[in-house]
């Protein structure tokens, strides 16, 4: 954020959830780019959520 008002970039989301779900995606690819053998699959998982909104 190189915005001198950091709220720039969080407010193009219309929602707290949709903005949690998209940081827990780029945590997911993040993650499986680091681990090509044990990539994660499928849908986020409760604990991404939650870590995502940390």
């Amino acid at each position: 954020m190189a915005n001198i008002n950091g709220f720039e970039e969080i407010s193009r989301f219309s929602s707290l959830k949709r903005l949690k779900r998209v940081v827990a995606y780029c945590f997911h690819f993040i993650y499986n780019a680091r681990n090509p053998k044990g990539k994660k699959w499928g849908s986020l998982t409760v604990d991404e959520l939650e870590e995502a909104l940390l």
